[in-house]
């Protein structure tokens, strides 16, 4: 991509937003500058969340546990240098029946 770092740079950020929304996220800020930083892009997908909450609660129905406490950990893999890197996110998100 040729241009200016800048227009690279918007370029970048106007795919990642548009990429983000195809996997169901919603955009709820962008460009947020305060004294410790800026933010590009601050988006959530709730539509996920419950999809998988809606998974958890028939699987723990299913097995007599719905009463039982649950939470979400998110692991994320990527393959970097011939290698898989893990990046864990405990209690990532709350359950929601």
């Amino acid at each position: 991509m040729t241009g200016s770092t800048h227009a690279r740079g918007r370029a970048a950020e106007e795919a990642a937003v548009r990429w983000l929304e195809t996997q169901g996220y919603v955009i709820l800020e962008r460009n947020v500058v305060n004294r410790g930083g800026e933010i590009d892009v601050i988006a959530r997908g709730p539509a996920k969340r419950r999809r998988l909450s809606r998974a958890a609660a028939l699987h723990l129905a299913t097995r007599g546990l719905h009463l039982t406490a649950c939470r979400f950990d998110v692991l994320g893999l990527d393959w970097v240098d011939g290698a898989w890197r893990y990046t864990l996110v405990r209690d990532a998100f709350p359950y929601t029946p």
